[in-house]
C-alpha cells in the first residue's frame, strides 16, 4: 500500500517538532509523518544538528559588540513580522512556522557569521602574540651572537650551571676565556631579590680551598641577566676546579655567606 504524500508545510511541522513548539496532535502528526516517509528523518536530523551547532556557536567567547549587533540587525531586516490579528487559525499557523523556519535559519547564519568572524579575530590575535615571541627570540639569539663573537677564540672552559631546589627554574653557563682572564655569564630563571641583596659569582681554583670572588649582578624583571668581568689575579692562568653562584646582603663581605643558588650539576 503506497502511503500518501507529505502534506505541504511538512518542513514547517518538522521545524516546530524540532524546536518542541507543536501541540500534542501536531506532535502525534509529525510521528505517524515520519514513520510513513522514513525519508524525512534525515531532515529531521539535519533541524537537530543545526539547533545544536546553534547552541554551540554561542558560548565560547563574546563577540565584539560592534560586529554582533551589526550582524543580527541585518538578519532582523531580512524577516519580516507576521501578522498576530489573522482570523484564519491555519493560516496563521503556517505564517508562524514559516516565520519560525526562516528565522531560526537566519538567526543561525548570523551567528555562525559572528562566531566565525570571532573565531578569526582571535587567532588574529594569538597571531600576533606569536610573531612578538619570535622578535624577542631572534632579539636574544643575536644578543648571544654579538657577545660571544666579542670573545677570544681561544676559550678556557664553559661551566654550565643548574639551579638548586631553592632556584628550581634557574639555569645558564659561565664562560672562561683563555688563560683565565674574562669571564662572561649568561644566566635566566633567576629568583627576584630584595634590595638589599644581590648575586655573586664564585669560583674555586685547584691550588686553593678558599672561594674566589668573580663579580656581583642582578638579573632583569624576566630573571636573565648576562655580564663579563675582568678576572681577578688569583684566577689568571690557574686551573678552575669549580663555579657557583649565591645571593648575598650588598654589604657583606668578600667570602660567600649566602644560599647557593646555581652551581655546577652533579
Amino acid at each position: 500500500m503506497t502511503n500518501p504524500p507529505p502534506p505541504e508545510n511538512w518542513e514547517d511541522l518538522i521545524a516546530g517538532y524540532v524546536l518542541s513548539d507543536l501541540s500534542p496532535e501536531e506532535v502525534a502528526a509529525v510521528q505517524r509523518l515520519l514513520e510513513e516517509h522514513p525519508e524525512l528523518v534525515g531532515e529531521t536530523e539535519r533541524f537537530q544538528q543545526a539547533t545544536r551547532l546553534l547552541a554551540l556557536s554561542g558560548s565560547p567567547a563574546k563577540a565584539p559588540s560592534h560586529l554582533r549587533a551589526k550582524v543580527l540587525a541585518s538578519a532582523n531586516r531580512s524577516v519580516p513580522i507576521p501578522s498576530q490579528t489573522s482570523p484564519n487559525r491555519q493560516l496563521s499557523r503556517w505564517v508562524s512556522f514559516s516565520h519560525l523556519s526562516i528565522g531560526f535559519a537566519s538567526t543561525l547564519a548570523a551567528s555562525l557569521v559572528v562566531f566565525l568572524g570571532w573565531d578569526n579575530y582571535h587567532l588574529r590575535q594569538e597571531l600576533g602574540e606569536s610573531q612578538r615571541t619570535l622578535r624577542e627570540v631572534r632579539k636574544e639569539l643575536l644578543n648571544s651572537q654579538t657577545i660571544l663573537a666579542t670573545l677570544p677564540r681561544a676559550i678556557a672552559g664553559v661551566f654550565p650551571l643548574q639551579g638548586t631546589k631553592i632556584a628550581s627554574t634557574a639555569s645558564g653557563n659561565a664562560t672562561f676565556t683563555a688563560k683565565n682572564l674574562n669571564i662572561t655569564i649568561a644566566l635566566q630563571g633567576l629568583p627576584a631579590l630584595p634590595e638589599q641583596k644581590i648575586y655573586r659569582l664564585w669560583a674555586l681554583v685547584e691550588d686553593s680551598p678558599t672561594p674566589i670572588f668573580c663579580g656581583q649582578f642582578k638579573p632583569n624583571s624576566q630573571g636573565e641577566v648576562t655580564r663579563s668581568w675582568r678576572t681577578p689575579s688569583r684566577i689568571a692562568n690557574s686551573n678552575i676546579s669549580e663555579v657557583f653562584v649565591t645571593a648575598e646582603l650588598v654589604k657583606s663581605p668578600r667570602s660567600p655567606q649566602g644560599q647557593i643558588i646555581l652551581q655546577q650539576p652533579l
